[in-house]
């Protein structure tokens, strides 16, 4: 079933992308290549190393209820191939529409000194941890490794999160919050003791 529930912290950006279309939550960088690398030989890799996280293929969508949910998208990246001379970053980088767009975008910039690897994703899916992984699997699958795909993806994540979100609430915890109260009622009136006799 190709339907999963949002994390909280994923409903929290979608909630606010619905009413601000912009680029606060682009996470766009480029990276200097030489001039010897094999431009096709890159965008197979850039595709295998989306294919081995699917969650970089997850869009966001609301029911017929308004109930917002994501799917994992079946389709290929596009990787436009582009001369430094047509390159314009401004054009690159441009905001997301969660509902309709692949939220990663990628493109090859060509020249006389070498070759850039650009790469622009949505934060809801992605983030500067995700840079340094994604970056060594699309290295290992340019150096010809076969990428075996993650196991537990944030979509997972967001699944059993729900599940601990709607379970019941256990036994322990109105005893823990019990004591919390009390250490907190007894710092409030150590602090009112301290502050009379100051």
């Amino acid at each position: 079933m190709n339907r999963f529930p949002l994390s909280q912290t994923e409903y929290g950006i979608f909630t606010e992308q619905l009413s601000a279309v912009n680029t606060a939550y682009n996470i766009p960088f480029k990276i200097a290549l030489s001039a010897e690398v094999d431009v096709e030989r890159l965008c197979s890799a850039i595709r295998a190393a989306m294919n081995a996280h699917p969650y970089l293929k997850t869009g966001f969508s609301l029911d017929k209820n308004g109930e917002a949910y994501k799917f994992l998208r079946d389709c290929e990246a596009e990787i436009p191939v582009i001369g430094a001379d047509d390159f314009d970053i401004a054009s690159l980088i441009r905001p997301f529409d969660l509902q309709k767009d692949l939220l990663f975008r990628s493109a090859v910039i060509r020249s006389a000194a070498g070759v850039t690897l650009f790469l622009d994703i949505h934060h809801i899916i992605f983030d500067g941890t995700s840079i340094s992984l994604l970056l060594a699997h699309i290295d290992r699958a340019y150096r010809g490794e076969t990428l075996a795909p993650e196991v537990f993806t944030a979509n997972d994540y967001a699944i059993e999160e729900k599940e601990r979100l709607s379970a019941p609430v256990p036994s322990s915890v109105p005893r823990y919050s019990s004591a919390i109260r009390e250490i907190c009622c007894l710092s409030s009136t150590f602090a009112a003791v301290r502050s009379r006799r100051s």
